[in-house]
């Protein structure tokens, strides 16, 4: 009920580099993402990188604990874009 009642309005709402940049964190298999994944996955510097970070945490779909990490605010958001992501 979760994902069909909320996660799917977030993840809809997302752009689609956001939608990636969500992505390539659930491909990183980790709960702390490094930014430098992110960079890695998605093949761009870390200037355009923080713009799409700073957005989603903005959407509060995601926060920094720690400089360099990122982690999703929502409760099990990563395993509905692993399940659900490319039907969105």
């Amino acid at each position: 009920m979760l994902f069909r009642n909320v996660y799917v309005k977030v993840y809809s709402s997302l752009l689609s580099k956001d939608r990636e940049f969500v992505q390539a964190m659930v491909e990183s298999d980790k709960e702390k993402v490094p930014i430098k994944d992110i960079m890695t996955k998605m093949d761009k510097p870390k200037n355009y990188i923080s713009i799409y970070r700073r957005r989603l945490i903005d959407d509060q779909v995601i926060f920094s604990k720690e400089r360099g990490y990122v982690e999703f605010t929502l409760p099990y958001f990563a395993d509905f874009v692993a399940e659900f992501g490319n039907m969105y």
